[in-house]
């Protein structure tokens, strides 16, 4: 949960905005984030918000977002084992689930689903929805933005896996 927030600079879902669900089953706790507006770079200031920094889970400050600490994620950061493997699951998850390759095919098939949907509406309604060709593209555009831009950012503050060397 702490990873993807940090990835989607999710500044709002540390404190609250989820649920903590313990599943009988399996005895494990759960996140469950809810009130998503404030993730994928949005922030009140700051409509492309990709400097959140790594440790904001650790102490809530940011130049255009601050917060208390979570309740949970909160004391987890402190503890360095926990701080630690956070940063390598940071690390290992920006170049595996954010990478361009994967989360960009994820995203355009969810925006050629919902064109597809839009274009059998047409033929229902029998009315053009350009204006609504034009937002979702430019919705869709503006979250790779962000995700080239997020990746840029949080690069060079993360440790690099020895697969992902390059000798060239």
């Amino acid at each position: 949960y702490v990873v993807a927030s940090v990835l989607t600079s999710n500044w709002d879902g540390f404190h609250n905005n989820h649920w903590m669900y313990l599943d009988p089953g399996t005895k494990k706790w759960q996140m469950i984030p809810w009130d998503l507006d404030k993730a994928w770079g949005y922030t009140d200031s700051n409509p492309m918000f990709v400097e959140m920094p790594i440790d904001f889970p650790l102490n809530g400050q940011a130049a255009h977002a601050a917060r208390e600490t979570g309740p949970v994620t909160g004391w987890l950061m402190k503890d360095s084992i926990f701080y630690q493997d956070y940063i390598q699951r940071l690390a290992f998850e920006l170049n595996h689930s954010l990478s361009e390759e994967h989360i960009f095919a994820r995203i355009d098939k969810i925006e050629q689903f919902l064109l597809a949907d839009l274009t059998l509406l047409e033929s229902a309604t029998g009315t053009k929805q350009t204006n609504r060709h034009t937002q979702i593209a430019e919705s869709y555009e503006t979250i790779r933005t962000f995700i080239r831009l997020r990746r840029e950012f949080l690069t060079p503050l993360l440790p690099t896996s020895v697969s992902n060397w390059s000798l060239y």
